[in-house]
């Protein structure tokens, strides 16, 4: 009878060890960090981030969204301040190019953007897409829905920079 109550005790304490923790399988890990971009996402109709501050080129809602689009932490673009109405959600992240996927952490701000002191911006990069909604920027995947795609779209080339130069030296100049 004693054996029977210590096989007994081992036993449930056995079960107590077992672990609910998936088991590790090889090709299961998450996807690397994106390496080569394809492409940007940028303004709509090739638009540059070029914003000339002293001249007050956003002093509107209208015009400050594209830009609010890619930074939701903006306080102000040019001259217009953004008033608690006027904030736009975080933008959702998918670990695979499906809803069903595992969600990460929103975007605020995108991590490749780049906004100098003149107010010249380098848009995010785009390392894969998948259909035309898809992008796989390096948060991970976005979805683009057809409000977004009135401010933004996949450029697959690289942001012509060409500009930069005459923009700066306006800065400087005003």
């Amino acid at each position: 009878m004693m054996k029977r109550a210590v096989t007994f005790l081992f036993s449930l304490g056995l079960m107590g060890c077992a672990t609910s923790e998936p088991v590790y399988e090889p090709g299961t890990d998450p996807k690397p960090e994106p390496s080569q971009s394809i492409g940007y996402l940028g303004f709509k109709a090739h638009q540059e981030w070029a914003i000339k501050f002293n001249d007050c080129t956003v002093y509107d809602l209208t015009g400050a969204q594209p830009y609010q689009w890619f930074d939701r932490t903006s306080e102000s673009v040019s001259c217009y301040t953004f008033k608690p109405t006027d904030a736009i959600e975080p933008l959702l992240v998918y670990t695979n190019a499906d809803f069903n996927s595992n969600k990460l952490t929103p975007i605020n701000r995108f991590q490749e953007l780049q906004v100098s002191e003149s107010g010249w911006g380098s848009f995010p990069s785009v390392y894969e897409t998948s259909g035309t909604n898809w992008l796989r920027v390096k948060e991970g995947w976005i979805h683009l829905t057809l409000a977004d795609q009135t401010l933004v779209q996949f450029y697959p080339s690289t942001q012509d920079q060409s500009a930069k130069s005459q923009h700066d030296q306006y800065f400087e100049q005003h």
